[in-house]
């Protein structure tokens, strides 16, 4: 990896990936964007769980499409409560900060099983773009439906809409489908 294209900012977001990883593993407990049919059975009140992860391109999860080539570096730190969940998820573009795929997403979230096979698990909150500010153009409410159907103890299928920019630009309106199994 060529360390002179590096820009600050990502060279700090990098260094502070490395240090949680490094000097902190009982912070990373896992990949933080689980499937949403994978429900805590923990007796606590609260969970909180952060996740650095490095990534070989730009990979925006909650759509499954590949934002951009260069390799990317995201923290997700989660708040897990009884009824409620908080996401938040900063993503910085290694090599250039003014690319699309550096921005802030904040979701809140609940697990609402339907039977002991469906679960809905709606999200609502807001993208902030961070291309050039904190809040840059694109930046705007966005919500999310998981469906996930459990056909056996480890293997679901799952249905994700996305709605993108809900109140700033309402024009530029964005609906996305993904299915995984």
């Amino acid at each position: 990896m060529n360390l002179t294209r590096f820009s600050d900012a990502s060279f700090a977001a990098f260094s502070l990936a490395v240090i949680i990883t490094v000097q902190c593993p009982e912070l990373i407990a896992g990949d933080s964007l689980k499937d949403s049919s994978q429900t805590s059975v923990a007796q606590k009140k609260s969970n909180m769980r952060l996740t650095a992860r490095i990534h070989s391109v730009g990979l925006f999860a909650f759509a499954g499409l590949i934002a951009n080539e260069n390799p990317a570096i995201d923290l997700a730190f989660t708040y897990e409560r009884t009824y409620w969940n908080v996401l938040v998820v900063k993503a910085v573009d290694v090599y250039d900060i003014h690319s699309p795929y550096d921005f802030t997403l904040a979701l809140v979230y609940a697990n609402y099983k339907l039977g002991p096979r469906v679960t809905v698990t709606p999200y609502a909150g807001f993208v902030l773009e961070q291309t050039h500010s904190v809040a840059g153009e694109g930046s705007d409410a966005m919500a999310l439906i998981v469906t996930s159907y459990r056909l056996a103890k480890h293997f679901s299928l799952e249905h994700t809409g996305r709605f993108s920019n809900l109140v700033m630009d309402r024009e530029s309106f964005d609906w996305l489908n993904r299915v995984r199994a």
